[in-house]
């Protein structure tokens, strides 16, 4: 990919009127710190807060953001990984673990969740 930005969709999702790709643009071209912005997926979207339990469980804390001095935006560890528009530099760096077949958006985002910046508004 040589654009500065990337369209990710999976093969199962489509775009609808819902999907607004150039206030994701927006977002990304005005706060450099940004990495990425997810897409509403359906009525439960998945995004929040990815954290460890007092029993080891790995727990989403759906619709908790955290707060970045540097965008006025709260952020997110884990944003739908169905579709989103991202930094293409960026997520080549940022890989995905290719042997894993399931859970694999999960995984990716907890992994990556120090080194990220990702919200959500698409």
């Amino acid at each position: 990919v040589e654009t500065p930005f990337l369209f990710q969709l999976d093969d199962d999702m489509i775009v609808s009127e819902r999907t607004d790709l150039s206030a994701a643009l927006t977002l990304l071209q005005t706060y450099d710190v940004l990495d990425l912005v997810g897409g509403h997926t359906s009525d439960y979207d998945m995004y929040g807060s990815l954290e460890v339990d007092a029993k080891g469980a790995l727990v989403l804390r759906k619709g908790r953001g955290r707060l970045d001095s540097r965008i006025p935006i709260p952020t997110f560890d884990l944003v739908s990984s169905s579709h989103y528009v991202a930094r293409t530099a960026r997520m080549q760096e940022l890989l995905w673990d290719e042997e894993l077949k399931t859970s694999e958006h999960v995984e990716f985002f907890f992994r990556h969740r120090a080194r990220l910046v990702s919200t959500h508004c698409l």
